[in-house]
């Protein structure tokens, strides 16, 4: 399994909060021009076609959470359920892949993920989006 597709789930009681997770640094989507336009180009319109909007509480892209310190990440929290998972390799920064492939390994992950949570119980919820304008 590629590193570049690792996720993880983790499910709170009600009541307790998470617990905070690491960065290796302060860039995110709300500062940093490169991560913003990943959120809006392949984050954003890939979680708009498997959320509801009442579904989602978060969305955040940032730089290496674990790993190489360029990698792109990528955090939904939904219905008090959140899904992490990396978006896009720092290592792939000169010969990456294209926005509709990244869109397309998202989707599936976060396809996957929501078919499992407490909310999207086994539910299959076909992704159908476009990607956003560069």
């Amino acid at each position: 399994m590629s590193s570049a597709y690792r996720s993880s789930l983790t499910i709170h009681p009600p009541g307790q909060s998470p617990p905070p997770r690491a960065s290796s640094g302060e860039r995110t989507d709300a500062s940093d021009p490169g991560l913003r336009r990943w959120r809006r180009v392949v984050v954003d319109p890939v979680v708009a076609s498997l959320l509801t909007p009442e579904e989602v509480e978060a969305v955040a892209v940032r730089d290496g959470v674990h790993g190489h310190p360029d990698d792109v990440w990528v955090c939904v929290t939904a219905c008090g359920e959140q899904y992490v998972a990396m978006l896009l390799s720092g290592e792939w920064a000169q010969t990456g892949p294209s926005d509709e492939e990244v869109a397309a390994g998202f989707a599936d992950q976060l396809q996957d993920w929501v078919a499992e949570s407490r909310f999207g119980w086994g539910q299959l919820r076909e992704p159908a989006y476009d990607l956003g304008e560069p």
